[in-house]
């Protein structure tokens, strides 16, 4: 080669000073006197098959690790790598593209990869820049929040939440650090069971706001990069719907749109047919309601009122369909699908069963409309681009996470395995702790767990959905039997409703300690407040000088873009009563979670119980109201004491060379 004359090797100069400001090195303000070491996890992590989570889970993991007032670096390619745009071996010969690759046909042409970057360099001095919040999404390892919207905020004074209500608290979503939340049903309802009696498909329910509101809803979600998911509730309608009305005349193209029968002849009396058999709803009684109009009786598994639709008549099928595409092209990113184990029965519908049982479930026929379902979403991303639509169906299964006060460190570890060895290859785990139909978390199990099972769910692999307000450890709220508004309740009456009651955990969110806890001006809200609001809310969480719940919940969705939580290997194991969750990714730390569920104080060696050896000190990531310690305390992993009910996140380094050159993507380390 020819070496270079002063004249060319000046304008070189003068290029790369106009192209790579020197603050541009280390991609930090002038202003910021900060020296990290130079950041090559971008050339040893990544390679030309990475995808997009790749690009992700790596920034992710070098950004969770810059100390407070540093700034982060970025290196793509430096002289000891190979170009990012080529295999091939680099050394000194001249690029036989020299001709149609050099900075003067680049500079010359109307588009090139060297002015693309020029401007990116521009872009780079404004000051939305420096000045922006970091934020990057891929849809898989996530954590959703469920809102019962009746309960979460009203904007109108009537005591009911609203549209309205969620996007003023959006922003505390997003400070959670949850990728989405999904909303009980916001459709057109007489609201005989709180809107899963859906009278109109493709309307908004006025009490919770216009369509208008929804888009706008939307719009900020988008904004804050939030996915909204809906409520999908398939199996049933309202009987004031006009498929059902329509149904009931017996009008054509409707007349097997529910599941009529004529029912069994009546001895005593030949006028009243009797049901078809003994199914019994949810809610109590038959699970048959004559219709006198049309002189049968139509199914209902739930309230007389949700009239259950024929998913055998093929006009439903694409009815429902229809109804998904028109809110997935409004903008929502999916759907949670409700009570899906209850859309097909046994054909023959004379046939009896034990009281208690139900209708006859068949399995392959859900299973089908499950997967039609799924394609409807593939469909619309495969036309509009974006993330993979998100779908969730509700079932109790029998390989459900069954937990209860008592449940041992063993039995949490056993649930957690099987549920894991019946996952099907190459699809994502769920987990669930609570929800608006069940018991709240901390009345279940206790309060002094709320923190040592938030830390269990956020650690776990894949998608960790939590209902609003076990975060800060909201509490079930004794109601009377007059102030009662759940169906399956008040059809028990005042002697038994207590025991089918959803009430208590759906009573409104605890913002502040004012007057009904922020949540409405009105004086009167649709479930009375929980007494201990004063003391349990947001605002007295956030703004406590030391630990709280809320405080808890927010590290743990912080600490849920570390590289290992969302592509580590997971190993449980159990030591007393302690559970341990290790997470492990080759070249990262290792996260490592002790939950503490006995009620004596346990000591735990962790140095060698994950698949990997850790190096002798670890640091405290994440600590439980109850316990002593703090982030950022050393301490030695061959031996962690741990006070009754106490929970804790470690971090600590394998025992191995740190920076060693992996051969393939992160999540091939699995």
């Amino acid at each position: 080669m020819k070496p270079l004359d002063a004249t060319k090797f000046a304008n070189i100069v003068d290029w790369l000073a106009t192209v790579i400001p020197i603050r541009c090195v280390l991609a930090a303000p002038a202003d910021l006197e900060s020296k990290p070491p130079f950041n090559f996890q971008l050339i040893l992590h990544l390679d030309k098959t990475s995808k997009a989570t790749d690009f992700k889970t790596v920034i992710d993991s070098w950004l969770d690790t810059v100390p407070i007032g540093h700034a982060p670096n970025w290196v793509i390619g430096n002289h000891d790598r190979r170009r990012v745009a080529s295999d091939s071996k680099p050394w000194l010969p001249v690029n036989p593209n020299d001709v149609t690759i050099n900075v003067d046909s680049e500079q010359k042409a109307v588009k090139s990869h060297l002015k693309v970057y020029e401007e990116l360099m521009k872009l780079r001095d404004e000051d939305d820049f420096y000045s922006s919040r970091y934020g990057t999404a891929v849809l898989g390892t996530n954590t959703f929040v469920i809102l019962m919207l009746v309960a979460q905020h009203t904007t109108n004074g009537d005591g009911i939440g609203d549209l309205r209500g969620i996007i003023e608290k959006l922003p505390y979503l997003r400070e959670l650090g949850v990728q989405g939340f999904w909303m009980s049903p916001i459709f057109k309802s007489p609201m005989a069971d709180f809107g899963y009696d859906i009278s109109d498909y493709y309307d908004i329910q006025p009490e919770y706001g216009t369509m208008a509101d929804f888009d706008a809803l939307v719009a900020e979600a988008k904004q804050l990069g939030l996915k909204v998911i809906l409520d999908f509730v398939p199996n049933h309608s309202s009987d004031e719907n006009e498929w059902f009305k329509k149904s009931e005349n017996r009008e054509a193209g409707f007349e097997d749109f529910y599941v009529w029968h004529p029912g069994k002849p009546n001895p005593a009396d030949p006028s009243k047919p009797l049901p078809p058999n003994n199914w019994v709803s949810f809610f109590r009684g038959s699970a048959w309601q004559w219709s006198d109009k049309r002189k049968e009786f139509y199914l209902h598994q739930f309230s007389v009122k949700q009239p259950d639709l024929n998913y055998r008549n093929p006009r439903v099928v694409d009815q429902m369909k229809d109804v998904m595409r028109f809110w997935l092209k409004r903008g929502v990113d999916g759907y949670r699908i409700d009570a899906v184990p209850t859309l097909f029965e046994v054909a023959d519908r004379r046939t009896p069963v034990n009281d208690l049982d139900g209708p006859v479930e068949i399995a392959n026929e859900t299973l089908d409309m499950v997967y039609q379902w799924r394609a409807v979403l593939d469909e619309l991303q495969k036309d509009n681009g974006g993330d993979a639509r998100v779908m969730r169906t509700a079932s109790y299964s029998r390989i459900d996470i069954v937990m209860k006060r008592d449940s041992s460190a063993m039995e949490i570890d056993n649930t957690i395995k099987y549920w894991m060895s019946n996952m099907p290859t190459g699809q994502v785990a769920n987990w669930v702790m609570g929800n608006h139909d069940q018991h709240r978390v901390a009345s279940r199990f206790g309060e002094n767990k709320i923190d040592l099972l938030n830390m269990i769910l956020m650690s776990l692999p894949g998608v960790a959905i939590t209902y609003n307000g076990e975060e800060i450890g909201m509490t079930d709220v004794w109601i009377s039997y007059n102030d009662t508004v759940d169906p399956a309740a008040c059809n028990a009456g005042p002697d038994k409703y207590q025991y089918t009651t959803r009430d208590p955990e759906r009573t409104p969110f605890q913002w502040d300690d004012s007057k009904d806890a922020g949540f409405s001006t009105a004086n009167h809200t649709w479930l009375p407040m929980s007494p201990n609001y004063r003391e349990v809310n947001v605002k007295v969480q956030q703004e406590v000088d030391g630990n709280s719940h809320l405080k808890v919940y927010k590290r743990l969705g912080y600490l849920r873009r570390n590289l290992a939580w969302m592509k580590g290997t997971l190993k449980t194991a159990v030591s007393g009563d302690v559970l341990v969750i290790f997470r492990e990714l080759k070249g990262y730390d290792s996260m490592v979670t002790l939950a503490n569920n006995g009620g004596g104080q346990q000591t735990v060696d962790i140095s060698k119980m994950g698949y990997l050896p850790l190096e002798k000190f670890g640091v405290y990531r994440a600590v439980s109201l109850n316990s002593i310690h703090q982030e950022g305390e050393p301490v030695a992993v061959g031996r962690i004491v741990l006070d009754p009910f106490e929970s804790v996140v470690i971090s600590a380094k394998s025992n191995y060379f740190y920076y060693e050159v992996l051969n393939s993507r992160p999540n091939d380390g699995k």
